[in-house]
């Protein structure tokens, strides 16, 4: 597996984790995210 593709699945991984937070915890998944949004963008 290359760089590149790992990335891409850490991503989704990470997206649904969020996902799944933000369903039970709107405020919490929002501090979550921004944090994270400052990550950069490939």
């Amino acid at each position: 597996m290359d760089y590149g593709m790992g990335r891409v699945i850490l991503g989704i991984t990470h997206y649904a984790k969020w996902a799944e937070l933000k369903e039970s915890d709107p405020a919490a998944a929002s501090d979550k995210y921004s944090a994270h949004s400052t990550a950069p963008k490939t």
